[in-house]
């Protein structure tokens, strides 16, 4: 959509720098932005995220914490449990003490910016044992938080240590916590250079949250506004017939002409 929106754009009479930054694995660690986050190497004013939003402008967005819980316990023969420590028993007590935090965080922190206006936190998948005459050696949860922009990773983190803290007392050594991949913090928009208003008079859309997250609040820290915008429905993303109506073309392509017709002439 960008190199089509360049096609007619006199380059040559820019007064502002326009950079076109293509990252790489968006979809997990956001290794690409958080490369550009932390060289610095550009320092532009506005910036915009193509994500599938409708073209809507998305002003704030979640946070995204993945983490494994791996409980290790002592495998044996069912007939004699005393022989053995059940690992699934104690995952039982670990996810006890998570959904008493799901219950806190949902109080704790709200954000009325959003759709689903609490942090949410999902028990995605578990796998333990082998067999049902055998008692559980090892059991995994893998789990996710969504965090809203007033509750930081680091205090996520530590909530989440803490929840579980009493069990790992109760089972020393047994429990161990592992982050699938780096966080991605959640995102609010600076607005100082007012491209909420710009993105509002351009796309004639009032500007929204997003319970998802992407690389905004990384090139956020290069010091520029930064809005999420592009064309696309999030209901279509990550799905087996992932698809972008041919209808968002021309749109897509005369806002981001008229973006750079505003910002950078």
């Amino acid at each position: 959509f960008i190199l089509e929106a360049l096609k007619t754009t006199p380059l040559n009479k820019l007064n502002k720098p326009l950079y076109v930054l293509a990252t790489a694995d968006e979809e997990t660690s956001m290794a690409g932005a958080r490369f550009f986050a932390e060289q610095q190497m550009i320092k532009p004013s506005m910036a915009i995220i193509g994500e599938p939003t409708e073209l809507v402008p998305i002003y704030k967005h979640k946070g995204h914490i993945a983490q494994s819980l791996h409980i290790q316990g002592k495998a044996g023969h069912s007939s004699d449990p005393d022989k053995g420590v059940n690992a699934i028993e104690i995952m039982y007590q670990a996810i006890g003490q998570l959904m008493d935090l799901q219950s806190k965080l949902k109080t704790q922190f709200h954000d009325e910016a959003f759709s689903v206006p609490h942090v949410t936190m999902n028990l995605g998948h578990i796998h333990g044992g082998d067999a049902e005459n055998r008692i559980c050696g090892h059991c995994k949860l893998n789990f996710d938080m969504r965090a809203v922009p007033e509750l930081s990773d680091e205090q996520a983190l530590a909530m989440i240590d803490e929840a579980l803290a009493p069990v790992s007392a109760k089972y020393p050594s047994r429990l161990s916590l592992d982050l699938m991949y780096p966080t991605a913090p959640a995102f609010a928009c600076r607005d100082e250079q007012n491209i909420l208003a710009l993105a509002e008079q351009l796309t004639g859309k009032k500007y929204q949250s997003a319970n998802y997250a992407t690389e905004a609040p990384f090139i956020n820290q290069l010091g520029c506004d930064t809005i999420v915008l592009g064309p696309g429905s999030i209901d279509q993303a990550h799905q087996p017939d992932e698809y972008i109506s041919l209808d968002y073309v021309e749109p897509t392509v005369h806002i981001l002409q008229q973006m750079i017709k505003k910002v950078c002439f």
